[in-house]
């Protein structure tokens, strides 16, 4: 049986998939929580605080959706093949959620919660590994959206399930999908804290960054395994990697389109006995 936080954090995805976030009413969403709007405010504070919570839950069931994507499986898959496998998980997941698809693109609507966090950010929060990486190629790392130093990331442990069920007309998933599945309370890198007063514990990634933690994700997954694989080139991959699969979501294409244009582009490379890697002159 799902939390109180999870049981209106069900509500509330509901509840915006049937109207335009800003028409929902917090006592809407306590009453279909079955809970009383007191406890609702206990949990999140004020609308705001809820609409935080909500897209960081479905952010990170994305982010933890990748690391599965990503696993070798129990027969081991090149590196090419299983950044095909991520990019194809993006593009299916954003199709089928409208708060993850802005969340990668930036692009909220007036349907969508973003008013009220879409101009703060998270500093970059690079992995150790994808940090590591950069500083040993000698060159820069891109800036982060507030041109901070970087700090070290979390990976979630628990993985969802791919997203199944009916969806709507408007792209988001038909069916309650409960707290385990959307990995419960705290699932997010600093996201455990109660709502106040909005800080940058509680802040939401830009889409830059975002796709960084994609990126970063998806070179400690390759990582794990192959240690020796542990360089700038590899890093290099991973963006290009997260970089093409977002462009489907920017540009709607198929879920396989999108992992045969990583295949296409990374594979050839691996295929030569060489990793990965932007070209030099």
């Amino acid at each position: 049986m799902p939390t109180a936080r999870e049981a209106l954090l069900n509500a509330a995805f509901r509840a915006v998939g049937r109207r335009p976030w800003g028409t929902v009413r917090m006592v809407d969403v306590a009453a279909a929580a079955g809970v009383s709007r007191q406890t609702l405010y206990n949990e999140f504070g004020n609308k705001e605080g809820l609409a935080r919570a909500l897209v960081r839950r479905e952010t990170e069931a994305y982010l933890r959706g990748v690391e599965q994507a990503l696993a070798p499986g129990e027969e081991a898959r090149d590196p090419a093949e299983r950044l095909a496998a991520a990019a194809a998980w993006t593009v299916r997941v954003a199709r089928g959620n409208a708060l993850v698809r802005a969340a990668l693109t930036g692009c909220w609507n007036d349907r969508l919660p973003a008013a009220a966090f879409g101009s703060r950010a998270l500093p970059a929060q690079r992995h150790p590994i994808g940090a590591a990486t950069v500083e040993q190629s000698g060159e820069p790392a891109p800036p982060g959206p507030l041109s901070q130093p970087g700090q070290p990331g979390q990976r979630g442990r628990s993985r969802p399930p791919g997203l199944s069920g009916q969806t709507d007309d408007w792209g988001l998933p038909g069916r309650e999908m409960t707290g385990s599945e959307w990995g419960g309370e705290g699932a997010w890198a600093g996201g455990g804290a109660r709502a106040g007063a909005p800080g940058l514990s509680d802040a939401l990634p830009s889409p830059s960054e975002l796709m960084r933690q994609v990126g970063d994700r998806c070179l400690a997954a390759l990582c794990a395994d192959r240690p020796a694989l542990a360089t700038a080139e590899l890093a290099w991959a991973c963006e290009a990697a997260a970089r093409l699969a977002i462009s489907y979501v920017s540009v709607p294409g198929a879920p396989d389109e999108a992992a045969a244009l990583v295949r296409r582009v990374l594979a050839p490379r691996w295929a030569a006995g060489q990793q990965a890697g932007p070209a030099r002159h």
